[in-house]
């Protein structure tokens, strides 16, 4: 969804969703390509590759998961590669 977005509205996106789920209550499902701003404002996290599930369940869980499997890494954020 921020695909065409400017950082600015990006960023004012993401912010309506997480007050949205915080404040609300509401559930939100992202599907998203970049996950840089996605990530610090989930709970949870479903990785699919080629129609598979790869990781599901709490972002930690997932990211470290992603982390122990090479050629996995480069569809984490860049700065979390780069802690690693």
């Amino acid at each position: 969804p921020t695909a065409m977005l400017d950082p600015v509205a990006a960023a004012d996106f993401y912010a309506m969703l997480y007050r949205l789920n915080r404040e609300q209550g509401i559930t939100v499902i992202l599907c998203e390509h970049r996950c840089e701003e996605a990530l610090p404002l989930s709970d949870s996290m479903l990785y699919m590759e080629n129609g598979s599930v790869i990781g599901c369940g709490p972002i930690q869980t997932v990211l470290q998961e992603m982390l122990a499997l090479p050629d996995r890494r480069e569809f984490l954020p860049v700065p979390l590669r780069l802690l690693y």
